[in-house]
């Protein structure tokens, strides 16, 4: 059962105050009073209307598991122990509680969630085995010893069976989104793009397919895209844009995985056998892309994108700088529901995390220092841990998503994927 938000009472005192207002005004012309009547019901329909997506969309998700990968999962992250220091990465799943505190029978239980999405009520004996056994490696492979016993004091980051952290929103503001994202996609006909259903799509060079990150759709890549274009004029550029981190009015969100085969279906039907893919943040997870920026694909394991884009709280940081107040927009956007839904109910990180052997070697990785959402040093690391070929980019004083930001470093980036074009 959904609860009332603060947010809904707070929208209904203003619906009621301006209903009261257009009611009593006499300087309002009464068709505009009729106007403004129909919005607020609109608005109260919608308020009821997101209840019970609310209720619906919250309800546990079946995470399937490979046995296959998952057991290559435990082999690959036993390689993590030459990229972050244990203490680190378990401490950040507990919320900041010391090493000493966090016992072994605590970790059990965050390894059966994380990897298998089981608890030991519902694990057999074979695999409590199979999980204990790995923590022995972990502890070796380390060179820590975990506390014996449990702490019932401790919690730790378990998002895909808590409640969705949502924040409702008005109608008002789906609708200015949408009339947004519709003037973009004017702005990109008039840049020669059009959308298409059918096949008919030719070329005879390679297509560039481009992922976007969660926010407001392609709306915030106009001009990158713009200059993608101009820079590889005979190229096909194919924009994917992904309603459900979009803020954009649809019911649920779609898995990753049918996103990719909608991706993989349109180049078929276009006559397409190969592309070069670029993806950004959230875009990065759809595709094995050649070049990946802001890649929150690679260390998904490691607790700073989960904590900072869904636990995370404003702070007064997020009102007394431009980039705070970009991270402001980013924490409303989290908190929409179908992208609640997308990242704490059809996430499973073992099946999307990426690592360097799934990367192919002629890629370009696009990273920033200062990142909150990517490990950025930890990625850089793991790759040259690897021995991974891949060009890698990075920018030392760029936020997630700073690249939007610098038309230098987009220049950059785009004549580098240039070398790439030429090689494939």
């Amino acid at each position: 059962m959904v609860g009332v938000h603060p947010l809904e009472a707070v929208y209904a005192c203003i619906y009621s105050a301006i209903w009261y207002a257009a009611s009593h005004c006499d300087l309002i012309p009464g068709w505009f009073r009729t106007v403004v009547h129909c919005w607020i019901l609109l608005e109260l329909l919608f308020l009821v209307y997101g209840k019970v997506r609310h209720a619906r969309l919250g309800r546990p998700w079946p995470l399937t598991i490979d046995p296959d990968h998952l057991e290559r999962t435990l082999e690959r992250f036993l390689t993590l122990a030459d990229v972050f220091p244990f203490e680190e990465y378990l401490t950040g799943w507990f919320f900041g509680a010391p090493l000493e505190s966090i016992c072994r029978e605590n970790v059990l239980d965050y390894v059966l969630y994380g990897l298998m999405y089981k608890t030991k009520e519902s694990t057999s004996p074979e695999e409590l085995a199979r999980v204990d056994a790995f923590l022995s490696k972990v502890e070796s492979r380390w060179g820590v010893r975990l506390t014996p016993g449990h702490n019932p004091a401790l919690r730790y980051m378990r998002h895909s069976w808590e409640p969705l952290r949502v924040y409702p929103k008005p109608l008002l503001v789906y609708l200015v989104v949408e009339a947004l994202g519709r003037g973009a996609h004017g702005l990109l006909r008039w840049q020669g793009f059009h959308q298409s259903t059918e096949a008919g799509l030719s070329a005879a060079q390679l297509p560039i397919v481009f992922l976007h990150g969660v926010g407001f759709g392609v709306l915030p890549y106009l001009h990158f895209l713009r200059a993608i274009v101009k820079s590889h004029p005979g190229h096909p550029l194919l924009l994917v844009e992904v309603p459900h981190v979009s803020l954009r009015l649809c019911w649920q969100a779609a898995e990753v995985d049918e996103v990719a085969r909608a991706l993989a279906a349109a180049l078929e039907r276009h006559g397409f056998s190969r592309a070069v893919v670029m993806g950004h943040s959230y875009g990065t997870f759809m595709v094995h892309s050649l070049v990946i920026m802001d890649p929150v694909c690679m260390l998904v394991c490691y607790p700073q994108l989960l904590h900072n884009f869904i636990y995370r709280r404003p702070s007064r940081e997020n009102f007394t700088s431009v980039s705070g107040s970009l991270d402001l927009i980013r924490f409303f956007c989290s908190r929409d529901l179908t992208i609640s839904q997308a990242f704490c109910r059809k996430f499973n990180w073992a099946e999307l995390m990426l690592w360097p052997d799934d990367i192919p070697e002629r890629c370009l990785v696009v990273v920033s220092g200062l990142d909150d959402l990517v490990p950025s040093a930890l990625v850089v690391r793991q790759l040259q841990a690897a021995k991974h070929p891949a060009k890698i980019m990075h920018h030392p004083l760029l936020g997630h998503g700073g690249i939007l930001l610098l038309n230098n470093w987009q220049r950059q980036v785009i004549a580098s994927m240039g070398q790439f074009l030429k090689e494939v």
